[in-house]
């Protein structure tokens, strides 16, 4: 084993004296225990300078070691030194000038054979700080691993490294990739950005990264990438160009292009994106591997780099190293330390230059340069090893003297596996050193990320404005709320930019024709009551429940009843109103006119019954709107067949006592029973206790309450529980009593109509079985409570108006604007021979002798009913007579007697004379 690894570090030797053609340089100073240095200094072609950030990190940990070096309170009497090399960012290199901090005595390749540091002598080194790309990081710590020397690195973010099999002994001071991944994972979330593209670098840093980015993808099955592209610094730029045109080809709807990448890599994907003229159609978010300052991006490339928003670490300012690499740029050679920075000439000639046309004077002598470079994790990483070594010297001070430095400690050794143990509690939070560290509060491990948009400071200069923070406890919070992104979205300037693959579906339709990763699909409607289940089934409410307004959840149904301000209640409550007031004025012209002849001959007190029931069927509908409740429910139910009974009843008794009347006069002179006027009322009220017998009956067994129906789903009424049973039981009856009403009307036509007012009677009946022929088949046909408490108010209000209109409204008239005198109606008989017949009609004298007889008769009934001389069979009789119908018995007994020697008291005979 130890034969093998000689021959990788002598090939590895081998490539960087022949391959790289260069000798390797080296920025150290002495000391009692030596940091090693692994950072890029060159391109990866090792012949060009990086930027000038670059240098800021180099000199950031000679000047650390300087400052540890200067205090008193850290490692008393003892020295630290450095030794730095460049890793041209490439593994071979950093693999070749890490063997030159392996000592040796620790390579024994046996009594045969040896390996020797071809560059110079060596001196061991307590541990490495670097270095800052993933890939060169794994290859360093692998190899210094073996020999259990720490690598401390301020940059490698790869998840891979936190293998502590492979990588025993490397530490960083930043977090693995799988947390800025997690940022960038949030950010998408936060702006809905469902399908984007990525590009990242062939090296671990970007394979990693897009592995932890696919695999925090994968319970996120609303996430997707579009465009995958690898890309190395050998790509050509054609092969960039066909990725990047692929990828403007989505523009219009995925717009965002995350580069896991390092920075060289980002550079040549942007100088594609500007030869393609992307510019505003792509929104670009960059990663930590590069653009961490401006320096990193080109000039050429950053207007295109304009609106990009980027994942950064978190970094604090050092304005004392800042004085101090000020000082270094303008200082002349005789001024610097003994121990030259073997690359700073080089860096003085280029950005002198730099400074000469204009560019790059405020990164030499401004202000703030030292946040954006990186340079407190520098500063921060050679502090744990001293701050390591300190605790180590502390150990062995105490072990060996009892007590604290400084002590001898020349027979100190540094062991790599304690060494590294005391790493590991130094960076923790809560240790004694703790406040010694550059970041606030100690936190060197911080697990956050600031986000930062590259935006335009002045015409030709560019900026990181810091625009949110994400951190593992707090996820991702945006400070700034005006981001200007490089491709506004379509709500303003302001808005973020659309990335997504379809577009999101309308309230009602699911996502169709998708697969695993639910990103592209169709949309299909639901149906109309149909919700969304996780944007892909469509689920029907149930009967109850309608769809909300987002169609995601169902809602109960808001039952329907007949609002009060309802266009039809208005209508219905105007037109009962109406006929509420007409029936009221009809029952007061009643109770003032209560002895008119008129008044008196149609049976008063059975038509204040009738009255009642007609304004009981106005008053009902005035139940029937509003919201329903068990009082209401009592009254519909009882009242609304009452009212109909109310006013049929009084009509059917009346409608009988004219039969009976005229039937018995034809037989005999003795009075029929049950014809007096109370006797009438008592019928009446048995006839409608009858009714409410039948109402009281069902309330008992199915007692009135509100109830809802579902007339069809997603439809609920919200009415009175009238069962058919009962309404067919209650409306037969009352059919029951319109049907005899019509019967007697039919049989009682012949007899004189201005007596029984049969004329009347039938209009009215026959009207209303025409009303209920249509009631009852539109009142169990029409589904609906609604529809059918509709229904039942026009019924009700047409059965209240037709009997005012045949049963009271000609009397009112005739009350109002007929002589006394003249009240009456000419009586009719249908059959040949009559007095109405077309034969008769003819007789002119016929006409005198009528009227002058009705006036002979009229004057003898009433001189007869007021004289106590007249006989008593005739008296008998004629106390029977009520004034109300002496006119009307008066013309009874002239088409009875057919004028064939009619004398008074033949006018008066008992058969004629009963009323």
């Amino acid at each position: 084993m130890n034969t093998g690894f000689c021959v990788v570090l002598a090939f590895s030797i081998f490539l960087v004296v022949h391959t790289d053609s260069i000798s390797p340089k080296v920025y150290e100073e002495p000391g009692d225990y030596i940091i090693g240095g692994l950072l890029p200094v060159l391109e990866e072609n090792c012949l060009f300078l990086r930027e000038l950030e670059t240098l800021h990190r180099l000199e950031a940990m000679a000047y650390a070691v300087r400052q540890i070096n200067n205090r008193s309170d850290i490692l008393p009497n003892i020295t630290l030194g450095f030794r730095i090399y460049d890793t041209c960012s490439r593994e071979p290199t950093t693999v070749a000038h890490t063997t030159l901090f392996i000592p040796d005595a620790s390579i024994n390749l046996g009594a045969t054979a040896s390996c020797e540091d071809p560059f110079k002598e060596w001196k061991p080194v307590i541990g490495v700080v670097g270095t800052e790309k993933s890939s060169t990081a794994k290859a360093a710590a692998q190899l210094l691993g073996v020999y259990k020397i720490p690598l401390l690195s301020f940059f490698a973010t790869a998840q891979e490294l936190d293998d502590k099999i492979r990588y025993p002994y490397f530490l960083r001071m930043i977090p693995s990739d799988k947390l800025q991944v997690k940022a960038v994972v949030a950010l998408m979330e936060e702006f809905g950005w469902n399908y984007v593209s990525v590009i990242y670098s062939s090296d671990s840093y970007g394979r990693d990264a897009l592995a932890s980015f696919q695999e925090e993808l994968t319970f996120k099955y609303t996430m997707c990438i579009g465009v995958q592209f690898e890309i190395d610094t050998n790509t050509p730029s054609v092969v960039v160009d066909i990725a990047v045109r692929e990828i403007l080809a989505r523009a219009d709807t995925a717009k965002v292009v995350i580069l896991f990448t390092q920075a060289n890599h980002a550079n040549k994907v942007l100088e594609s994106m500007t030869r393609m003229n992307a510019k505003g159609k792509i929104q670009i978010i960059g990663s930590d591997g590069w653009g961490m300052s401006m320096g990193e991006i080109k000039k050429g490339n950053r207007e295109m780099a304009r609106g990009a928003i980027k994942t950064q670490l978190p970094d604090e300012e050092d304005l004392d190293f800042e004085d101090y690499f000020i000082d270094l740029m303008i200082a002349n050679d005789s001024t610097l330390p003994g121990y030259k920075n073997p690359w700073l000439d080089q860096y003085k000639v280029k950005y002198a230059l730099d400074c000469v046309v204009g560019h790059g004077c405020d990164k030499v002598y401004g202000r703030g340069f030292s946040e954006p470079s990186g340079v407190s994790r520098v500063i921060d990483a050679v502090r744990v090893y001293a701050y390591a070594l300190d605790e180590m010297v502390w150990d062995y001070c105490n072990a060996t003297t009892n007590s604290s430095p400084p002590c001898n400690i020349s027979n100190l050794v540094v062991e790599g596996e304690t060494f590294f143990q005391h790493m590991t509690a130094v960076i923790q939070p809560g240790s004694r050193y703790s406040s010694m560290f550059a970041h606030s509060s100690g936190r060197v491990m911080q697990k956050r990320y600031e986000l930062e948009v590259i935006q335009e400071h002045n015409e030709t200069q560019y900026e990181l404005k810091r625009i949110g923070i994400w951190d593992l406890l707090h996820k991702l919070t945006i400070t700034e709320p005006n981001i200007p992104w490089g491709v506004p979205g379509d709500q303003g300037e302001f808005s973020s930019p659309p990335s997504y693959c379809s577009k999101p579906c309308e309230p009602g339709y699911i996502k169709t024709g998708i697969g695993e990763r639910q990103c592209c699909w169709e949309c299909t409607p639901c149906g109309q009551r149909d919700i969304v289940v996780n944007e892909t089934v469509c689920s029907p409410c149930q009967d109850r429940e309608v769809p909300d307004q987002s169609r995601l959840s169902c809602e109960p149904v808001e039952p329907l009843y007949i609002h009060w301000e309802d266009p039809v209640a208005i209508v219905l409550v105007v037109i009962t109103s109406l006929g509420v007031v007409a029936t009221s004025l009809a029952f007061l012209v009643y109770v003032r006119n209560n002895r008119h002849p008129l008044i008196k001959a149609s049976s008063r007190e059975l038509s204040y019954l009738m009255l009642l029931g007609v304004l009981l069927c106005y008053g009902m509908v005035f139940a029937f709107f509003g919201r329903p409740s068990v009082a209401t429910c009592y009254v519909i139910r009882a009242g609304f067949m009452l009212g109909f009974t109310f006013t049929y009843a009084p009509l059917l008794t009346r409608a009988n006592r004219i039969y009976r009347i005229f039937k018995a006069g034809k037989r005999s002179t003795k009075r029929p029973s049950f014809i007096s006027p109370w006797s009438q009322v008592v019928m009446s009220l048995v006839l409608i206790l009858i009714q409410l017998v039948i109402s009281t009956a069902w309330h008992i067994k199915e007692p009135p309450a509100p109830v809802e129906k579902v007339p069809q789903p997603g439809q609920v009424e919200l009415m009175c529980n009238i069962s058919n049973d009962e309404m067919i039981i209650s409306l037969s009856y009352n059919v029951i009593l319109v049907v005899l009403c019509s019967v007697h009307a039919f049989i009682t036509r012949k007899v004189p109509n201005n007596y029984n007012e049969s004329r009347f009677i039938s209009l009215s009946v026959y009207t209303t079985l025409v009303i209920w022929l249509a009631f009852i088949p539109c009142y169990f046909l029409i589904p609906g409570a609604v529809v059918q408490l509709v229904v039942m108010a026009v019924a009700l209000i047409i059965s209240g108006s037709i009997t005012l209109a045949f049963m009271f409204f000609p009397k009112l008239y005739a009350v109002h604007f007929v002589a006394e005198d003249h009240v009456h109606a000419a009586a009719t008989y249908r059959e040949p021979g009559s007095l109405t017949n077309s034969k008769a009609a003819g007789e002119g004298s016929s006409s005198d002798k009528l009227a002058a007889l009705r006036r002979d008769l009229t004057s003898t009934a009433r001189t007869l009913i007021r004289s106590s001389s007249v006989a008593p069979t005739t008296m008998n009789v004629a106390s029977q007579i009520d004034l109300r119908g002496d006119l009307a018995l008066t013309d009874n007994v002239i088409q009875q007697r057919n004028f064939q020697s009619l004398t008074p008291t033949q006018a008066l005979d008992p058969n004629d004379m009963i009323s």
